[in-house]
C-alpha cells in the first residue's frame, strides 16, 4: 500500500509541489537506500540520468562515491522539474527539502506503526537481504564501508558502484511487485519467526 500511495501523491494535481517532493525524496531512499541528507542535499550536477548514476563527493564517511540508479529511479527524477539545484528544492530558508512530514507519517498509519526515513534505509537492507543479495554489496549501496574487510578494503570497487545495476534493479522490481499485489488486494500478511 504503501508504494502505491506514494505513487499518488507524486502525480496528484491537487496536491502542492513540496508534497509531491515529499513523496519523491521518499521515494529516491527507498530505492537506494541512502541517507535523508544525501537525498536531500542531491543536486542535479550529481546525477547523471543518461548513465543511470548519482554521486555523493564527500558522504558521512568520506569516501566519494557513485551510486547505480534503477531504471525506476530514473524514470521517477526524469519526471522530476529540472532547474539548477536540488534535486528535491525546498522553501523557506534551506534550497532543499527538510522534511516530508506529511507523507511519512501517511506511511507509518499504512503500515501500522511510526517510521523516519532512516527506517526506509533498514528497509531497502532488508529488501535486498530477502532477495539474497550479498551482505558485502548492501553494505555498499548503503554506503557502510566496514574497515577491517580484506577483501572489500583491498580487492572491491568502493568508488563506483555502477556494477551494482542489476542488484538496484531487483530491490527496485521487487517494491514494485508488491504494489501490485497490494493494488489487486492480495496481501499476504508476515509474521516473524517465533
Amino acid at each position: 500500500y504503501v508504494w502505491n500511495m506514494l505513487q499518488d501523491r507524486r502525480t496528484s494535481p491537487a496536491l502542492l509541489p513540496i508534497t509531491q517532493t515529499g513523496a519523491d525524496i521518499i521515494i529516491f531512499i527507498m530505492l537506494s537506500g541512502c541517507r535523508w541528507s544525501e537525498a536531500a542535499e542531491l543536486t542535479w550536477d550529481d546525477v547523471n540520468l543518461d548513465d543511470g548514476s548519482w554521486h555523493i563527493a564527500d558522504p558521512k564517511n568520506h569516501n566519494p562515491v557513485t551510486f547505480p540508479l534503477s531504471s525506476l529511479a530514473i524514470t521517477m527524477l526524469a519526471s522530476r522539474p529540472h532547474s539548477e539545484g536540488f534535486v528535491f528544492p525546498g522553501r523557506g530558508k534551506t534550497a532543499f527539502i527538510t522534511d516530508a512530514r506529511t507523507t511519512m507519517a501517511e506511511v507509518s498509519k499504512l503500515a501500522g506503526l511510526h517510521l523516519t526515513a532512516h527506517d526506509l534505509r533498514r528497509t531497502f537492507i532488508a529488501i535486498g537481504i530477502k532477495l539474497k543479495i550479498e551482505m558485502w554489496k548492501l553494505k555498499l549501496l548503503a554506503n557502510h564501508i566496514s574497515k577491517g574487510d580484506v577483501t572489500i578494503d583491498h580487492y572491491t570497487e568502493t568508488n563506483d558502484l555502477r556494477y551494482l545495476f542489476p542488484d538496484v534493479e531487483q530491490l527496485a522490481a521487487w517494491v514494485v511487485e508488491q504494489g501490485a499485489i497490494a493494488a489487486a488486494g492480495n496481501v499476504v500478511q508476515l509474521r516473524g519467526a517465533a
